[in-house]
């Protein structure tokens, strides 16, 4: 991923300005180590690391035209069929590069250009003419985008590691923020877990003027465009499968060589067999295998390879490659871990690098809509142990939900995982049901906190807000419910 950066104000004091700019994108390099840049005037610094996927030779930021000016982070995806769209209206590009097409499409139509993006992106454009700064995150906030405020100037950048660039900053826990992090495992609308650090939403932009932030708005809500229509469950498999095929295809997009991770769960198999489907070239696939067998699925990911012949790539995973490589990944991930998931991946991904691949598609978010988490098993155990609550063979199942973890076997700990979902039975008919069971479990977290800081419940707008992140698996759950039995 490329890194941008960016500072504004109503005035800035160019030569210290530049400076300051030059040392937060020096914090990014490893984000963009190919090309850097910057654009510098009396009123914005922006800056780009970059990482070159599309149109390698014409493609560098800062790029402008006429009035505007873009630091751009991400992909657009049909960048293509953008680039015809603005053919017909009379506007011809100069390069093949998707940043130009976007900046374009924001010359023509403005914000409104942010409902016709299909792809993940966080950017920053400056109107030198109205003296205007817009920035934007992709619809679910995949790319990321951080500012700050301080003493009056406004400070951008890909990572918040950038803001330890500025002279006299300091970073500060919010205990609340850190408490609902903890919970959610992440935290909710512009809050990160610092008092003095925001992120721009998902599917939201933000326009600076006179020197402050003076519009801030949703282009996209999970749901916005839903239709409440009866249509049996054919059609809605054959549509679904179309999309997954068309992004896919879209996302093979490329000026590089492009991998994929293959985990063997439902997810990448499923992406990796599409992959097949739209390319005759060997690619390289990539995995985490695991010394504990406990948690080893390479059982798994050597079927997919010999299905698909691709040139596989696994990385064995110790104890100590985790305890030596902890405290990097906890860098790169710039906000508290609760286990130690993100160190195999962070040691996958120098696997890609050693291989020079820039780009892989993942499984990542597609286990919440092709069913690959066992939470929805979870459920359906309670609605089926509900119907005969006093049924001592029916909680029995507790033990088939996670086969391949010892604990879920071990008859000693059984009793103690069946008083704890028992507890939920009572809330089957709720549709947060299965996120409830882990938002309790983490509650635990309350107790560790200095009683000072008055950690309480759930505030009401948190648990809006929280609504809206279980929406999708809701949904899926429940058509999950109706469509299969226990197995």
């Amino acid at each position: 991923m490329c890194g941008i950066s960016g500072i504004y104000a109503n005035s800035l004091e160019p030569e210290s300005s530049k400076q300051q700019l030059l040392h937060m994108i020096s914090s990014l390099q490893h984000r963009g180590p190919e090309n850097w840049g910057y654009y510098a005037s009396n009123n914005v610094m922006l800056g780009q690391n970059r990482l070159s996927i599309v149109d390698l030779a014409s493609g560098d930021q800062p790029m402008q035209i006429n009035d505007h000016i873009i630091v751009y982070n991400g992909e657009i995806f049909n960048y293509v069929e953008l680039g015809e769209e603005l053919l017909t209206l009379g506007i011809k590009c100069k390069t093949t590069s998707d940043t130009e097409v976007l900046l374009r499409m924001f010359i023509h139509y403005g914000v409104a250009c942010l409902e016709k993006l299909n792809g993940q992106f966080a950017f920053l454009i400056w109107n030198r003419k109205t003296n205007e700064l817009t920035i934007a995150r992709d619809r679910f906030g995949i790319r990321p985008l951080y500012y700050t405020e301080i003493n009056g100037k406004f400070y951008f950048g890909s990572e918040m590691k950038v803001f330890d660039r500025i002279p006299g900053f300091e970073r500060s826990f919010n205990p609340f923020q850190l408490f609902m992090h903890g919970l959610l495992w992440n935290t909710c609308g512009s809050n990160t877990v610092y008092n003095n650090i925001n992120t721009l939403p998902g599917g939201s932009y933000a326009v600076f003027s006179q020197g402050k932030m003076v519009k801030s708005e949703r282009f996209y809500e999970l749901g916005k465009t839903f239709k409440e229509e009866k249509r049996n469950y054919n059609e809605v498999e054959e549509e679904f499968k179309t999309l997954l095929d068309d992004a896919v295809k879209l996302r093979l997009r490329s000026d590089v060589p492009v991998g994929a991770y293959l985990s063997g769960g439902i997810d990448s198999s499923v992406i990796l067999s599409l992959i097949s489907k739209h390319t005759t070239n060997s690619y390289k696939t990539f995995s985490i295998t695991f010394e504990d067998n406990e948690y080893d699925e390479s059982f798994y990911q050597n079927e997919m390879v010999q299905q698909i012949s691709s040139e596989h790539h696994a990385v064995n995973i110790t104890y100590d490659k985790v305890d030596n490589a902890f405290a990097e990944a906890i860098y790169h991930t710039e906000r508290p871990v609760f286990r130690t998931a993100p160190t195999p991946l962070y040691l996958l991904s120098e696997e890609v690098n050693k291989n020079n691949i820039k780009v892989v598609l993942t499984g990542e978010g597609a286990d919440e809509i092709l069913w690959g988490y066992d939470s929805f098993k979870e459920v359906r155990l309670l609605e089926f142990w509900n119907k005969f609550p006093e049924s001592k063979i029916r909680p029995r199942l507790i033990k088939k939900l996670y086969p391949h973890l010892s604990h879920y076997k071990d008859e000693q700990q059984y009793g103690m995982m069946r008083m704890f979902y028992e507890g939920f039975l009572h809330e089957i008919n709720n549709e947060l049901a299965s996120g409830n069971i882990r938002t309790h479990n983490n509650k635990i977290l309350k107790n560790y906190f200095d009683k000072s800081h008055k950690i309480g419940l759930i505030r009401v707008n948190y648990l809006i807000n929280m609504l809206w992140i279980y929406l999708l698996t809701i949904k899926i759950g429940a058509v999950y419910r109706k469509t299969n039995s226990w197995k």
